[in-house]
Formats: structure tokens, sequence, C-alpha cells
């Protein structure tokens, strides 16, 4: 089957390869906060005072760096960190911070504040994508450290997978707003987890909801035009991210408008007309 890859890419946005300096300051932040308790923001549901307790107590996991979902993708940093950067700074530190908040106990304790009735929208889907990017980085993880702690995010991260295969069939329909809530970014990594774990009840929820949200988009002149110009071919792949466009240019399934600085990956070949007319389309 025959597709056509369709991409808009800005410079402004992209990143470069880490130095080790770099990655030694990014890491230096979740490692100041991840056991910080206060400044905090629960996002807690309370029924009564019984249910006042410390971000600690509540969240014994991911009560660090501000709210839940930011101690978890702080969490996700480090062990992609300590994955990608054998020479890091305070690696032994960082291990045993990431074995004291990621126990089993910790774990656990999670798993009872989810499983709360009033609770299920809890971190939805904001956060429950990060917590599967999380699960995914330990898995891939080639590190010793690594595989304890994803057994032990795992029934968390399977509960977290009920509850997306639970909820999308519920929503009306797709959120928008470029904020925490949207919709097509809590599909993303949890669709990349989906397909490494083989979970083929999460990749067809997430496939069957995505096409009932999204095939039918209306006034949205960038992307119907776009389509159109397509509508002969059988299927149409729209790529979500910056790593996706450089994996399929580097296996040459697509051409992409890059930045100079890319002409240094190996697999990447330049295109050698000195002029090329591009069509576009812009909003009304």
């Amino acid at each position: 089957m025959k597709s056509v890859l369709f991409f808009l890419v800005s410079s402004i946005a992209l990143s470069q390869n880490l130095t080790i300096e770099q990655a030694n300051h990014l890491a230096s932040l979740p490692v100041k906060c991840l056991q910080q308790e206060y400044p905090n923001k629960l996002n807690q549901l309370l029924l009564n005072e019984t249910e006042l307790l410390s971000p600690k107590v509540l969240h014994p996991a991911f009560y660090g760096c501000f709210d839940w979902h930011s101690s978890v993708h702080g969490h996700w940093s480090l062990v992609y960190l300590l994955s990608n950067f054998k020479d890091i700074k305070d690696a032994a530190l960082i291990i045993e911070k990431l074995k004291i908040n990621l126990s089993k106990e910790n774990i656990d304790k999670e798993i009872a504040y989810f499983e709360k009735t009033h609770e299920k929208s809890f971190e939805r889907t904001y956060g429950w994508n990060w917590l599967l990017k999380l699960q995914h980085e330990l898995e891939i993880s080639n590190d010793s450290y690594a595989k304890e702690l994803a057994d032990n995010l795992r029934p968390l991260t399977d509960l977290i997978i009920k509850r997306y295969i639970e909820f999308l069939p519920k929503l009306l329909y797709s959120i928008r707003v470029g904020t925490h809530s949207n919709t097509a970014f809590g599909l993303t990594n949890a669709w990349d987890y989906a397909v490494f774990s083989g979970n083929i009840a999460l990749q067809n929820s997430i496939k069957e909801n995505a096409k009932r949200m999204f095939l039918k988009d209306e006034n949205c002149p960038f992307r119907k035009q776009s389509l159109m110009k397509f509508a002969h071919l059988k299927s149409v792949v729209e790529i979500d991210s910056f790593e996706n466009i450089i994996s399929l240019v580097e296996n040459g399934k697509g051409i992409a408008l890059l930045p100079k600085w890319l002409n240094k990956r190996a697999k990447i070949k330049p295109y050698d007309q000195d002029i090329v007319l591009i069509p576009f389309y812009q909003y009304e």
C-alpha cells in the first residue's frame, strides 16, 4: 500500500543533539525537584476532610516537581538521559532517587489513589500519556536498574491503559486547545507504547477513536485542502513529531524541509536541485 508523507516543519521548534554539558544541566532540574514536596498543585477532588493529606502521602512516587504529570516526565527525562549519556554527572544519585520513588510500595499507593471512584479523571489524558512514556523508556533501557522499576510501574501502566480504553469511546469530540487537555497529544505516547508492547486492544481503541474524531474535520482549510490533494491515494500518513519525520527521511520514505545542521546526519541526503517549487495553502 502506497502512502504519502505530508508534513510542515518549523526550524524554530527543533532541537539539536544534546552535548554532555546540556544533558547534565537538564538532569539537574528534575534531580533537584524529584523529592521536593512543596510548592505543589494537587488537582485533587475532596469528598471530605479525611482526604486532606500531604502530596507525599497521596502520591509517594510522583509528589515532586510541582504537580503529578511534571513529576512523571521528570522521571522519564532522567531515565532517558541515563540511557543516552553513560557519563552523565551524578548517575548513582539519580538511580538512587528513581529506585526510592518508583518502589513497588509507592506504585501500589499511586494505584490506590487512581482506583478511587471519584478520581477516574485524574491526570486524564496528559498525565496518562507521560506515564506510558515513562514505562516505555524503562522497558527499552539496557541499564541494570531499569527492569525492576519497569516491573514495579507496570501495574499502574496497566490501569492507565484500561482507563484509556474505557474513556476514549465516551469522548464526543476531540479537544483542540493547545494545553494539557489536548486530545491529539494525549494519544501520542500512548500509541507508541501500544505498538511497542503489542497491546492490540489499546492500538484498536486509539485508531478507532482517532478516526472517529479527526477524519471528519471541517472548517480546517489547511488540512482539508492538503488531504484533497491526495484524495486519489489509498492512504495518507500524517506525521506527528520531528523525531518520526527524521526517521522516515533517513529510511528513504519521504522528503522534508529541514534545518542545515541536519546535513551532518549520514543518512540524510540533500535535494540537489537549486530551486524547488512548493505548493502551499494558507488560512483565509
